[in-house]
């Protein structure tokens, strides 16, 4: 089964399930994690690429979750069980991740390590939620046919889960600009 987790403007997020009767080999996961790449990335193609090396990267070495595997417009991946943190576990854990993030800077990667698409992306959002908006609706993620009917064949079933997070609408992620103060808190990072 493949259920809708969330969605973005960078990625759409399903999670593929095995069937219950399909015995699964070995190695081979009964619950995936597959991002199909959004309206951001699919119209920035260095980015998928450094995307994509970084991920496996960190995959091969351990350190990310696995890849299981690549298609065109997205990939893979190992589904890591989790649940929210509550907000007792915060301190501990923002200590935590700060430590994992200084040493993922550390690692000797072949790309840079200079923030430059994410503040290329602000930008852009920004521009976009101070000014007259030109279009309002985004499309679907672009799944070919194809790709369902393999995906059916190995077993897989389309289905709803129920984790299906919403949107704002383009108002309401303009008043959002405007009451948490974005434009100052990022003219301040950057």
């Amino acid at each position: 089964m493949v259920g809708r987790r969330s969605c973005g403007l960078s990625n759409y997020l399903y999670i593929g399930y095995l069937n219950n009767d399909i015995i699964s080999l070995e190695n081979e996961p009964r619950k995936v994690l597959i991002r199909v790449y959004g309206e951001v990335l699919r119209s920035c193609t260095d980015s998928i690429i450094s995307d994509s090396v970084n991920f496996a990267l960190l995959s091969e070495k351990r350190i990310g979750p696995k890849l299981h595997g690549v298609f065109p417009g997205g990939r893979i991946e190992e589904f890591i069980e989790s649940r929210p943190l509550t907000t007792q576990e915060l301190p501990l854990i923002i200590e935590v991740a700060a430590r994992h993030m200084a040493s993922f800077h550390k690692l000797s990667m072949p790309f840079s390590k200079t923030p430059s698409f994410i503040i290329r992306m602000f930008d852009k959002y920004l521009s976009q939620l101070t000014s007259t908006p030109e279009h309002l609706h985004r499309p679907s993620p672009n799944f070919s046919s194809n790709t369902l009917s393999e995906l059916e064949a190995k077993g897989f079933s389309f289905a709803n889960d129920g984790h299906i997070l919403t949107e704002p609408s383009y108002e309401e992620a303009r008043n959002m600009v405007y009451e948490l103060s974005l434009i100052e808190e990022y003219n301040w990072i950057k």
